[in-house]
């Protein structure tokens, strides 16, 4: 199972996914650890995108960086972007 925004301007107007994340966790019962995977290796996964999705040796490093002290304040505060850096390939671009 993946979980993304989904983002649609009729049905779905949000890029939110850390609110997409808290959703899957009220409304269906999963763990943070179940969603944190559901959006990260198993997203990559859904894509065909093999190399990606975790970290570990060779696979791409496609990084976002984040102001939260554990993972779950990923999900309790999903109002604002807690982004502070971004990684493609491993090279940092913001």
């Amino acid at each position: 199972m993946a979980i993304a925004s989904d983002f649609n301007p009729g049905t779905n107007p949000s890029f939110n996914l850390p609110l997409c994340g808290t959703l899957a966790a009220i409304h269906q019962g999963l763990s943070l650890d179940q969603i944190l995977t559901a959006q990260t290796l198993h997203a990559a996964f859904a894509l065909g995108l093999r190399d990606r999705g975790s970290i570990a040796k060779g696979l791409r490093a496609d990084l976002v960086g984040l102001d939260a002290a554990s993972f779950e304040e990923i999900y309790y505060s999903y109002g604002s972007s807690q982004v502070n850096s971004v990684y493609l390939a491993g090279k940092k671009v913001l």
